[in-house]
């Protein structure tokens, strides 16, 4: 078995989401209509200031999806205050324990939610299974699935990556994490 150094699943998960943010620009940008012209340019005035975009204001706020006592309670011990942040037009959450791990991390439950269009998730999902890669997971949301160490779903056309680190050095740490996934998924999906 290959030693897996400890920050590994931290660069599967930056890895994994940079990835997607491509992906997600590259069809942004295959949809993007053509610079209007000099006469159509003309704001109509309604007297409303611009709003942000529409994906981003009905996204839920993955930190208010699980408390920090619930965070607690999967990861067996105390975690920081929940940790919001943003890339690419998602919203991101991160519980991180106070003790750290192996010197080095902390355990962690993350959370990652973007608009997500059925073809987008099953042209990705299609590509995860050619692959096996992907693993299917029942009864989460409309479809769900596990990739590598992130429990993946569509619900609502959002997109949730979940990722759990905990028990690394135990010998049930894979099934640890999965079973983890799957409680936070359920409580937050039931909040969304």
């Amino acid at each position: 078995m290959p030693t897996v150094f400890p920050g590994h699943r931290n660069l599967n998960r930056f890895c994994n989401t940079l990835i997607f943010a491509i992906f997600l620009f590259g069809l942004t940008g295959c949809n993007a209509k053509p610079a209007p012209s000099s006469v159509d340019a003309q704001p109509a005035t309604t007297g409303t200031a611009p709003t942000a975009a529409a994906g981003d204001s009905t996204l839920p706020d993955p930190c208010k999806l699980i408390t920090k006592t619930e965070a607690e309670n999967i990861l067996g011990e105390a975690v920081r205050d929940p940790e919001p942040n943003s890339l690419g037009g998602n919203k991101i959450c991160d519980y991180r324990t106070v003790k750290i791990h192996g010197g080095v991390l902390p355990y962690s439950i993350h959370i990652a939610i973007i608009s997500e269009k059925q073809q987008v998730w099953d042209a990705g999902k299609k590509l995860h299974t050619d692959a096996k890669e992907a693993r299917p997971v029942a009864g989460l949301g409309d479809d769900a699935y596990f990739l590598l160490d992130d429990l993946d779903i569509l619900s609502k056309q959002r997109f949730i990556s979940i990722n759990v680190m905990k028990s690394i050095d135990k010998p049930d740490h894979a099934k640890a994490v999965q079973e983890a996934e799957k409680m936070v998924a359920q409580i937050a999906l039931s909040r969304m």
